[in-house]
């Protein structure tokens, strides 16, 4: 049976790696899209963070850094639903819902908080590569 979950938890993480993958997508692909839908999207994806992140969902914010700083380049725009993905984070790490154990809600706040300098980096554009 833990085989089993953990097959599943791997196949999950592949699923939205490539939702990653999806958004990171040229821009006019996007525009298909209407915005509420990549927001429960984007929802679904913080919630499954706000869960696994970062024993089962290591790479979880490193994706989101990486919508949120990309503005050209091979990938397109992805800045606006990025910062869209870092708002989400912020409201649901920062005061999680009820279903989250007191030790797991003080975990997600220091875990944002020690992640704090390079959102605003994200935020304000002061990238590595610029």
């Amino acid at each position: 049976m833990p085989e089993i979950c953990a097959a599943m938890l791997q196949a999950l993480n592949i699923l939205i790696g490539e939702f990653f993958y999806f958004l990171a997508k040229p821009f006019h692909m996007l525009q298909n899209i209407p915005m509420f839908i990549c927001n429960k999207l984007l929802k679904v994806i913080v919630d499954i963070g706000r869960m696994d992140w970062p024993m089962f969902y290591p790479d979880f914010f490193d994706g989101l850094l990486q919508l949120a700083s990309t503005s050209d380049g091979k990938n397109g725009d992805t800045r606006v639903i990025g910062l869209v993905a870092l708002r989400i984070v912020s409201e649901e790490f920062a005061a999680p819902r009820e279903d989250v154990s007191a030790q797991r809600k003080e975990e997600l706040k220091r875990l944002l908080l020690a992640r704090v300098p390079t959102i605003l980096d994200v935020v304000t554009g002061k990238t590595n590569g610029k």
